[in-house]
């Protein structure tokens, strides 16, 4: 993604969240898009707690900044552990949101099961795991078929046009 992904708006999909004695809530993730600094607040989705990085680092090492496809550690302050889950998203800016529907083209595999209207899917997009429905338009998606869909997740997930994402049977 490059320059352009240094450029857009700052997202982290949250692989762990855990308590370190001295510190407090520290997530860990690879930055998606954008660039963090520690003079910027996060929110964390779904449920929009607002956090301050303390500090930043990158393979172990402190850094002043993360940026797309690094590996990194961000130390919170002001927001406790439980609130910061695997499958949340560290944002910066104001316009990302968190949301039940999701529209996608979808392509499914050969030998994929047909999808009927209101199949139960898990629903793998950043580091989410969720339950989801999937409804085709216009009817059923027939195995191999490229067909727009409406995605029904439970609970809430962030995702934006051209996110990659995956299904497996429920």
């Amino acid at each position: 993604r490059g320059k352009a992904a240094r450029n857009d708006l700052f997202r982290l999909p949250v692989d762990r969240a855990f308590t370190v004695k001295g510190t407090g809530t520290v997530i860990t993730g690879t930055v998606w898009t954008g660039v963090l600094t520690l003079e910027e607040s996060v929110r964390v989705l779904p449920g929009g707690a607002v956090a301050r990085p303390r500090g930043l680092q990158n393979h172990g090492e402190t850094v002043t900044r993360i940026t797309p496809g690094m590996r990194a550690a961000v130390a919170l302050a002001g927001v406790e552990t439980t609130a910061v889950a695997r499958g949340s998203t560290l944002v910066t800016d104001p316009a990302w949101s968190e949301s039940l529907v999701l529209r996608a083209d979808f392509t499914t595999l050969p030998e994929a099961p047909e999808l009927r209207p209101r199949t139960r899917v898990r629903l793998h997009l950043g580091t989410s795991d969720v339950g989801a429905r999937v409804v085709g338009v216009g009817g059923p998606v027939r195995a191999g078929s490229q067909r727009p869909v409406r995605i029904l997740a439970d609970p809430l997930v962030v995702g934006r046009g051209g996110d990659r994402f995956g299904f497996r049977s429920a």
